[in-house]
């Protein structure tokens, strides 16, 4: 493991107490780091451990120098995770592939979106695939709530897995409710 790997490890709060395993999924451009924060912050009451994979990647480097290291403990902890927790609306397509592999090996996958307010936040909408393999959306935003409950290909995947897949909730606060809730819901 290089110098600059643990760095990163040795620089971020990493969470061992809990028992409901959290996978943050999310574009970790230096830009998102206070967003991704703000939301794990409450989750962060002892019932999770949360990893955030800015705390243990390279973020702030050019792709093509990303150590294998950062790779592979980001797969062990998809692995090891109860939820992938995606934080929408901004994600890339390393974000799409941990989608995906988390919904392959049966995790359960929830979005969580803040608002979707303009055409660059509402671009995650014209992806199927990534739609398609979502578990659940949880918004606090009754507009947005409205949008996605709306969104046809979103109405029939609920239709396949006979669920409600869109969830509004009070506020970003009752975020860790909802999610045990919904944890226990896709186990069941």
């Amino acid at each position: 493991m290089k110098t600059m790997f643990k760095t990163a490890v040795s620089q971020c709060k990493y969470s061992q107490a809990g028992q409901i395993k959290v996978y943050v999924i999310s574009n970790i451009a230096p830009n998102r780091l206070k967003y991704i924060d703000e939301v794990c912050s409450n989750l962060d009451d002892g019932r999770y451990r949360i990893f955030k994979p800015h705390c243990f990647n390279q973020y702030n480097e050019d792709n093509t120098k990303i150590e294998f290291e950062a790779f592979f403990k980001d797969q062990q902890e998809i692995d090891n995770a109860d939820i992938c927790l995606v934080l929408m609306p901004l994600y890339g397509r390393d974000c799409a592939a941990e989608i995906g592999y988390s919904q392959g090996m049966g995790k359960c996958v929830v979005a969580y979106v803040k608002q979707m307010s303009t055409n660059q936040e509402n671009d995650w909408l014209n992806d199927w695939m990534v739609k398609g393999f979502l578990d659940y959306i949880v918004t606090d935003d009754l507009a947005a709530y409205q949008k996605l409950s709306s969104d046809q290909f979103i109405k029939r995947h609920e239709e396949y897995i006979n669920r409600k897949m869109v969830h509004l909730i009070k506020n970003q606060n009752s975020l860790d409710i909802k999610l045990e809730e919904l944890m226990i819901e896709k186990s069941t």
